[in-house]
C-alpha cells in the first residue's frame, strides 16, 4: 500500500512553525544610482581605480608628499602580494589623490559637491585613467597640469 505524504506539521500539537524570514527589498541599480551624492560617486570611481592597479586616496593625507608615498607603499604591497619586485613597483607607481583639506571642503553636509574639486594624479596614465573612472560615475572631470579638476555634471 502507498505511504501518504503529507506536509510537515508541528512536532507536537500546538507547536508553532518557524516563520520565513521576509527578504528585504531589493532597489535596482538605476533607482539606487539616483540616491548616490557626488562623494559616493566619487568614492565610487577611486574604489574602481583601485581595482585596476592605481592607488587612490580621497581625504586621508595631509600633504601630496604624504600621498605620494602612500601610493608608492600601495604599489610595494600590490607587487609583493602578486610575486612582482615591490621596488621597482613603488618607483612607477600610478596614483591619484585629494587632499584632507580640500575633501572636507569640497562637499556639503549631504556629500554634493559646493565647487570644483582638485584631483592630484601622478604616473603615466593615472589622468586618463581617473577621468574614465569618474565620467563612469557621472562626474566631469577636465585635464589640467596639476591633475584633474572635477566638478559634479
Amino acid at each position: 500500500m502507498a505511504r501518504r505524504l503529507t506536509r510537515p506539521g508541528p512536532a507536537r500539537p500546538g507547536a508553532r512553525r518557524p516563520r520565513r524570514a521576509r527578504q528585504p527589498a531589493v532597489r535596482s541599480p538605476v533607482t539606487a544610482a539616483h540616491h548616490l551624492s557626488d562623494r559616493d560617486r566619487l568614492l565610487l570611481a577611486f574604489a574602481n581605480l583601485s581595482r585596476h592597479g592605481i592607488a587612490a586616496r580621497a581625504g586621508r593625507d595631509r600633504t601630496g608628499q604624504d600621498a605620494l608615498a602612500a601610493c608608492r607603499l600601495w604599489a610595494a604591497k600590490a607587487a609583493r602580494r602578486l610575486g612582482g619586485d615591490p621596488e621597482a613597483a613603488a618607483g612607477r607607481a600610478d596614483g591619484v589623490w585629494v587632499l584632507e583639506s580640500q575633501f572636507h571642503d569640497a562637499f556639503t553636509g549631504e556629500g554634493e559637491l559646493t565647487g570644483s574639486l582638485t584631483v592630484t594624479c601622478h604616473g603615466d596614465s593615472a589622468a586618463e585613467a581617473a577621468q574614465a573612472a569618474l565620467a563612469a560615475q557621472g562626474l566631469s572631470a577636465d585635464v589640467m597640469a596639476f591633475g584633474l579638476l572635477v566638478t559634479a555634471s
